[in-house]
């Protein structure tokens, strides 16, 4: 029988999926109001107990890639955004690699306007539904296929040209939820467990459309 740790990540995943498509929903009522775009990165990880900062830009932090769709929605053209999105994202780890679905939520503000500064952050809930190459055998044995995580991001967006926009992040991402224990010898003879979680940071480019407003027609 599951314990209710294990079950309250993936009762948060059918939530946040649920809302995930009540989210792009919203462009059928309010489509003047709702970006659609796609976005890359390109950035580091590392797995540990504990976020060290330094440790994302040492030489032993291992590549990640991510990749995927994104929308927003801008509520009475103000400086809020509400976002949410489907990422995959691969990860490595010594000589493996993990492969995430991603699912984000969260809320940028956005001031200017042909050039506007991102400020944002929220959560994610990460599923990992594959791993290759040379696993570490804790990772193997122990792994969580999903992961609850918080993020914030900074950056600039540059209005182009009719309703489309670019931007530029810089994207911190830090698991919240244990990945896998890590087995931990002790002077002893016995042994220790960590609780193994990822942080990523990331340089994210990206495109979006404002869907223009549809003109109703006159019965």
């Amino acid at each position: 029988m599951q314990s209710a740790a294990d079950r309250w990540p993936r009762f948060f995943m059918k939530k946040l999926i649920l809302i995930f498509f009540l989210f792009f929903g919203f462009q059928n009522s309010y489509a003047q109001l709702f970006e659609l775009g796609g976005e890359v990165g390109f950035g580091k990880t590392t797995f540990d107990d504990y976020l060290y900062f330094s440790d994302l830009f040492r030489k032993y932090s291992d590549n990640q890639f991510n990749i995927g769709i994104i929308g927003s929605f801008n509520p009475n053209h103000s400086v809020l955004f509400f976002n949410t999105g489907l990422f995959y994202q691969r990860k490595e780890d010594n000589e493996s690699s993990l492969n995430y679905f991603k699912i984000p939520l969260g809320l940028n503000i956005e001031p200017g306007k042909k050039f506007r500064v991102i400020f944002g952050g929220g959560f994610y809930l990460g599923c990992l539904f594959m791993t290759a190459g040379s696993v570490d055998p804790d990772l193997a044995s122990s792994k969580n296929d999903f992961q609850i995580g918080s993020y914030a991001d900074v950056g600039f967006k540059y209005h182009l040209v009719n309703s489309w926009n670019i931007f530029v992040i810089m994207q911190l991402d830090i698991d919240l939820t244990t990945l896998y224990k890590k087995t931990v010898p002790t002077h002893f003879g016995g042994n220790e467990y960590q609780n193994i979680r990822s942080f990523d940071y990331s340089i994210n480019l990206g495109f979006n459309y404002l869907i223009p407003l549809r003109k109703e027609q006159n019965e």
